[in-house]
């Protein structure tokens, strides 16, 4: 026969081995803390552990946290488990809702679980008996997701876990995640079976430090738990629940469980489940459950009190092969009435502004997912009677749904059947009133909303009272010549309690005084309405303004009133203030106009066409060649110039012979040869290259007679020192061609003005501005009267620095004014182009004589003499003449007898010249020639500007210039 004590005793060690894992003999074992693999609650236990997708059972937290966000309001329970070999097994759990600072509806649950295991001995006395336990502490936080749905709930526990086997003991801090979803609930068309709800949970629990008894850590066993449940039922009739779960351990193979319920008007159930899990346990449960509602409660009974229920449960694991059956019991206590909720809108002392009242109220929760909930809005002019009627539902709910299903006149509101958390009314007479509202179940629990321990509100429908405040009149700044003149403002308020609706707001014009009329299509009558509209709200305390556009050909001064609801339609505190008149003046009306294009500057172009000196001259005994040679300086750069041709045309040469006087100096050929190479050296030096100039022998002129004045002789002695230049006569044209200079003289233009601007005040000032991006001017306009008239008057002058800033640029100009009220106005912006207008109104040619003759030097001066008459001939306009001129030498008479008879010659050799070569033209050209001129020595070669600066070219106190004050003049000149 087999030992049994001996074989209980082996089953116990093995099992104390199993739950509570002697680090001393762990190899064999994946996890440890096997208690935590058990499940915890009665009805998870009855239903083969299937807690993952569980909503109703508080217990089920311990397996998905997610679970605690779909917890009652409150609810306590406790369980007692006695297992196999007198191992036993209590809990105690509490939940609750608080508020937390992101949500009211986060559940908090706190319990405890002990386990604990009685003496035993399995080495028959061979030692002291031995004792184990196991302690866990837990702590929960639940919260649905609300902003993605009420119908997620996330959840976390933090446990702590005390472990000891005999003289052995090992703790750890195990947190648990899990997520639960669930669906609305839904019709299912079926008599028996009305509603649905699906759910689905996952979660991961026992996450924590290993345990370590003595020297070796055990793992905890992490699990991962999905599941899904299906509750299909009515609230007063037959409930079903099927779920199943999927777990896997750490180290371990995953299995299966299912389970289910059936649940008989919420009276009692039974749990049945079966777990696929290979341990040594058998492998089906099953259980039961008793409730008792205070609905179902004999009469009068305290327990379990008004909106409260008590559950007590059962179930029993069958026995195996090795163990006996095991038997647990819990009982639970909580409520079963909709969850306290807020109310909202209207808020404590609410003033109600709009044409409706709006109330609205946090949505309540029944904690039986099959049980429906609807509202009572009770909304009363009176406090008390509104006080006693929630006092009565206080105490009999059953009288309290009968009284507010009767038709009470001191009910402004009761709504009984509400669904929704918001409801809608017109907004009632002026007055206080108060509302509240109250949830009610399918059983008739009811809840009534409070908020900062209120369960009444009071908000207040005010009065109204309607003010003309002001008329402003916001005139257009802008002067055009349409009749608009700018806006008027009315600001109309509401000083009232109570918004205003419906009334008729009128804005008329009439004239005081009349200055102007502008042209108009139609008569114009000296009063009218400007506008009237009907006012459909104005809220109260709150003030409006009414923009209307006032437009007007009648300029002057204009009387404004605005009446607000002269039907008196509206129940007023006050109705003197209804009504306002005010004064304003019209705006100037008129144009100001610049043409589109403005000639500010006229560009008086004088051309000097002057010929290249072919003559170098030297100090006595000097072979050094003067800068203004090379140099701009006031004079032409003879040599630069040259060199500059001559390296245009690289083919042409030109001859340089030096000359030397010796009545001044030692003349000698060494000296005019040197004069001649320095002539070179500089051409050279200014980048002319050698082989294109050549050097001629020096030349020693005679000496000639000493004229009797000093200052004659000093003249007529630097005249024969020099170089002289020659060329080919086919090359004279090119290389000595003459020298053109152009003389640019402006001079600033004024501005035309055309304005017309009719004034219903005074211009204290008013002026034309014009402006582009970096320049401004102005000029001021005088007033005559009430008229700002101008006709193309020319009455701005510009500066010359801003004429040429402008030159060629458009710029904007507008008008502005400022009249006797400080009333800025202008005209819009308009563009108007400046311009230049060049005019060529003379032109000199100016050409050196051979000494003692009337032929120019170079014979090409006679096809540029014609060129230039002619095209002055063919653009009309011009006329010319010829002027003799001399040099200072001699004596005055002389050089004046001698200027007159050489223009006199020339005259006379042009005449041929034209009659010989230009016979076709002769007749106009003759037409338009002067009377020649002579001068003398009168008149050196100089510009004069129109500023009466001169420039002097001829300077008789140098050689070359006295070449050029030995000269015939062409003279053009335009005809004005």
């Amino acid at each position: 026969m087999f030992n049994v004590k001996l074989i209980n005793k082996s089953f116990l060690l093995f099992l104390m081995f199993f739950l509570f894992t002697n680090q001393s003999g762990s190899a064999q074992i994946r996890a440890g803390a096997s208690f935590l693999k058990m499940g915890v609650g009665v009805r998870v236990s009855s239903m083969g552990l299937t807690s993952a997708g569980e909503i109703r059972d508080n217990y089920a937290v311990f397996t998905n946290p997610g679970a605690a966000g779909f917890l009652r309001e409150w609810h306590w329970s406790a369980t007692y488990n006695k297992w196999i070999a007198d191992v036993y097994h209590a809990s105690f759990l509490f939940n609750k809702r608080i508020r937390m600072p992101w949500s009211n509806q986060t559940r908090f649950s706190i319990g405890a679980i002990y386990q604990g295991v009685p003496e035993f001995d399995s080495s028959d006395n061979a030692t002291p008996a031995a004792s184990a336990n196991d302690l866990l502490f837990a702590i929960s936080l639940g919260q649905p997701l609300s902003f993605i749905s009420d119908n997620i709930s996330f959840g976390t526990n933090v446990k702590y876990l005390k472990s000891k086997l005999d003289n052995f003991s090992a703790s750890s801090l195990i947190v648990d995640f899990g997520i639960l979803a669930r669906t609305p609930r839904f019709n299912l068309k079926n008599s028996f079976l009305k509603h649905g709800v699906f759910t689905a949970g996952v979660s991961y629990t026992q996450f924590g430090q290993d345990l370590k008894f003595d020297k070796i850590d055990t793992p905890l066993p992490q699990t991962l738990r999905a599941g899904v449940a299906f509750y299909a039922g009515s609230h007063s009739g037959v409930q079903v629940q099927i779920c199943g779960d999927y777990f896997s351990i750490k180290d371990e193979k995953g299995h299966y469980a299912l389970g289910g319920a059936i649940n008989f008007t919420n009276l009692f159930s039974v749990n049945f489940g079966y777990n696929f899990n290979n341990d040594l346990m058998d492998k089906f449960s099953i259980g039961g459950t008793f409730q008792l509602d205070d609905f179902s409660a004999p009469e009068k009974s305290f327990f379990p009190g008004r909106n409260k229920a008590a559950r007590l449960e059962i179930a029993t694991l069958n026995e195996g092969e090795f163990f006996s059956r095991s038997y647990q019991g819990g009982a639970h206590y909580f409520p079963n009435c909709p969850e306290a909720f807020d109310w909202q809108i209207p808020s404590m002392d609410d003033t109600i502004k709009t044409e409706s009242v709006n109330f609205s109220w946090d949505k309540t929760r029944d904690p039986d997912i099959f049980d429906s909930v609807s509202y009572i809005l009770l909304v009363s002019p009176g406090r008390e009677y509104l006080r006693d009627l929630l006092e009565l539902q206080s105490i009999s709910q059953d009288n309290f749904i009968n009284r507010v299903r009767q038709d009470d006149s001191l009910l402004l509101v009761c709504e009984n059947n509400l669904k929704q958390t918001s409801y809608q009314m017109p907004t009632p007479a002026a007055g206080h009133y108060y509302w509240a509202v109250v949830a009610v179940d399918e059983n008739f629990h009811t809840r009534t909303a409070r908020k900062d321990n209120n369960e009444i509100a009071h908000f207040l429908v005010p009065a109204t009272d309607i003010q003309i405040q002001d008329i402003e009149f916001k005139y257009s700044p802008w002067i055009t010549q349409d009749d608009y003149h700018g806006e008027l403002k009315i600001v109309i308020a509401n000083n009232g309690d109570i918004a205003a609706k419906n009334f008729q707001l009128v804005c008329s014009d009439s004239v005081i005084l009349i200055k102007h009329k502008l042209p108009s299509d139609s008569s114009v009558a000296n009063s009218k309405i400007i506008f009237s509209e009907i006012i459909d709200n104005l809220p109260a305390k709150s003030t409006r303004t009414i923009s209307v556009s006032w437009h007007t050909p009648l300029l002057g001064a204009h009387a404004i009133v605005a009446c607000a609801d002269k039907a008196n339609i509206l129940k007023e505190k006050d109705t003197d203030n209804n009504l306002l008149r005010k004064t304003f003046s019209t705006i100037p009306k008129g144009f100001v106009q610049l043409p589109d294009t403005v000639t500010s500057l006229k560009e008086r172009h004088n051309r000097l066409t002057m010929p290249l000196i072919t003559r170098i001259f030297f100090n006595a005994n000097s072979a050094q060649v003067e800068d203004d040679y090379l140099f701009t300086n006031d004079s032409d750069p003879y040599l630069a110039i040259l060199a500059e041709r001559l390296l245009d045309h690289p083919e042409m040469t030109i001859n340089l012979q030096g000359v030397a006087d010796p009545n001044s100096e030692k003349a000698t050929k060494k000296l005019a040869n040197l004069r001649a190479k320095a002539v070179k050296d500089s051409l050279v030096r200014v980048g002319l290259r050698e082989n294109q100039i050549n050097l001629l022998g020096g030349k020693v002129l005679a000496k000639r007679r000493i004229p009797s004045n000093p200052n004659d002789a000093r003249m007529v002695f630097e005249d024969r020192r020099y170089v002289e230049i020659f060329t080919k006569e086919k090359n004279q044209p090119v290389l000595f061609a003459p020298i053109h200079h152009e003389f640019v003289e402006y001079s600033v233009e004024p501005i035309f003005t055309t304005a017309a601007v009719k004034l219903a005040l005074p211009a204290m000032d008013a002026k034309i501005r014009l402006h582009d991006d970096d320049f401004s001017d102005s000029t001021k306009i005088v007033s005559n009267g009430d008229v700002l008239l101008i006709k193309e008057k020319s009455n701005w002058q510009l500066e010359d620095s801003a004429v040429k800033q402008l030159l060629n640029r458009d710029a904007s100009y507008e008008f502005v004014m400022i009249d006797s009220e400080g009333r800025r106005f202008r005209t819009h912006a308009q563009t108007t182009h400046f311009n230049k207008a060049s005019v060529e109104q003379h032109h000199r040619i100016v050409m050196p004589l051979q000494f003692a003759k009337v032929e120019p030097i170079f014979s090409f001066y006679w096809d540029i003499c014609f060129k230039e008459v002619s095209q002055a001939v063919d653009q009309g306009g011009w006329r010319f003449r010829f002027t003799g001129h001399g040099c200072a030498i001699g004596s005055d008479a002389v050089n004046l007898r001698l200027s007159r008879q050489r223009v006199k010659n020339f005259d006379k050799k042009f005449r041929r010249f034209l009659d010989k070569n230009y016979q076709s033209s002769k007749t106009d050209f003759l037409s338009k020639l002067d009377k020649p001129q002579g001068y003398g020595e009168k008149m050196p070669l100089t510009f004069k500007y129109a500023t009466g600066e001169i420039r002097l070219f001829g300077d008789n106190d140098k050689a070359s210039g006295r070449i050029l004050n030995r000269r015939i003049e062409l003279e053009l000149y335009k005809i004005h």
